[in-house]
């Protein structure tokens, strides 16, 4: 049971990366293994923070609501575990397991999200300003010298001078710079 539980922590450790705003260029810049190590680390964050935010959910709220003479059941384990039993699912036995291996997936699912949040939200401070991406990009392409001087004479929109190796001289100014994505990897040459 606790095998099953891996697949969904990879699957949003992996999505996790997708979208979070540092982790997505810092993958797409590397190629091979550090894709996979990246989607576990991330997964085990993910699964981190959304086992402590569903069980400070599942100690702190109450079994049942009473609202105006009626009760309502507030636990999500035992909804789910019922239904799973209604449906023929599980067993009686297992049915409890099964539901908290679906709450501590969905958690997992959706704590890819408030970290990417919490991810904005840190770089909005750490830069301040709301434009993020252009400084974030220049501290991810500085261990690239080239890349780092095309990016920065983008961003300052400044003229570049290139000298090739047959002698042929190129002035000008940078007018893209292509955004590294996860099948190709980063764009490493000049087009003119």
């Amino acid at each position: 049971m606790l095998f099953l539980l891996l697949f969904p922590v990879l699957v949003a450790g992996f999505r996790a990366s997708q979208i979070h705003p540092v982790e997505r260029q810092r993958n797409a810049r590397s190629e091979g293994q550090r894709l996979y190590l990246s989607s576990a680390a991330m997964g085990l964050k993910c699964f981190t923070l959304g086992g402590i935010v569903v069980y400070l959910l599942h100690i702190n709220i109450p079994d049942e609501a009473h609202i105006a003479g009626w009760i309502f059941p507030t636990t999500l384990t035992n909804y789910i575990s019922e239904w799973l039993i209604r449906t023929g699912a599980a067993k009686p036995q297992d049915s409890v397991q099964w539901a908290w291996f679906i709450i501590l997936s969905g958690a997992s699912w959706l704590a890819g999200d408030l970290i990417r949040m919490c991810a904005h939200i840190y770089l909005m401070i750490y830069y301040r300003t709301l434009r993020t991406k252009w400084l974030m990009m220049s501290d991810i392409l500085a261990g690239s010298p080239l890349d780092h001087l095309l990016y920065m004479a983008q961003f300052n929109r400044r003229p570049v001078m290139i000298s090739m190796s047959n002698r042929k001289v190129y002035v000008g100014y940078v007018l893209e710079c292509a955004e590294p994505v996860q099948s190709t990897g980063a764009h490493q040459e000049i087009i003119r």
